[in-house]
Parts: structure tokens; sequence; C-alpha cells
């Protein structure tokens, strides 16, 4: 399995288990996030996962997170594009972090291996055990 796709069919498992709100408050740094207040929407193309939050409690509405898995001269690059900031993440070239988004994208760039045990650093159990279940197919 591609660590691309392992990362789609994590979040799709999450959102299909109703664990979505969850995650994206921990990871993504939402407050007074609720299962009402925001619509979710994650697209898998050749070398990229994009995640879309439109939500109506933070500052910033619309946000859109590109987890980039091909070639680029980036780590990390935020821009605004008319009203959605996008956050372009290259997991080939990202490092450790200390936030919990960047940490995402690094575990996916982690040999099979080890990403169960640096997933038990930042992630609640039940989407370590989520993570488990895919390694282990």
């Amino acid at each position: 399995m591609i660590k691309k796709d392992l990362l789609y069919i994590f979040i799709k498992k999450i959102e299909n288990r109703k664990l979505l709100t969850n995650f994206i408050k921990n990871i993504f740094d939402y407050e007074n996030f609720h299962d009402y207040n925001y619509l979710f929407r994650i697209i898998k193309n050749d070398s990229q996962i994009i995640i879309d939050i439109y939500d109506n409690v933070s500052d910033n509405r619309f946000n859109r997170y590109i987890f980039n898995y091909g070639r680029s001269n980036y780590d990390i690059h935020i821009i605004k594009e008319g009203n959605v900031f996008v956050t372009y993440i290259n997991v080939l070239r990202i490092g450790e972090s200390d936030n919990k988004l960047y940490k995402l994208a690094y575990l996916f760039k982690l040999d099979k291996n080890k990403i169960s045990e640096y997933a038990n650093t930042f992630l609640d159990k039940e989407f370590v055990d989520i993570l488990d279940e895919i390694i282990k197919k």
C-alpha cells in the first residue's frame, strides 16, 4: 500500500466511524467545534491528498490542506487564495515538529513499522487503533 493511500484510508475510516469531529479538533486545532458546524471533504489524486474544511467557528472559515507526495521545493507553504487559506505540506520533505498537523504529515512519511510508535506520541488511542488495523492488512 502506498503511503498516500494509507493517509486517505486512515481519514476515511475515521470519517466512517463518526470520529471526524474529534480528529479535526485535535489535529487542525479548532475550538468550539461540533458535528453540526462544518463541512468536510477529502479528495485523492495521483500525488496529493486534499482536505477541505468549511466551518462557521474559526476566523479562517475556508481552509484547504494539501498533503503533497510529489516533488516540490517547499516543506510547508501557506497562502491565501481568494477567501481560502491553503496549507501545502510536502510529506516527503517535512521533518518532525510540535504542530500536530505537521506531525500527521510526518507520520505518513515513516516506514510502516514505525508509524504506530510515532502515532502514540500525539494521537488518541482510538486513532492509533485504526492505524494499526490498516497497517496489519
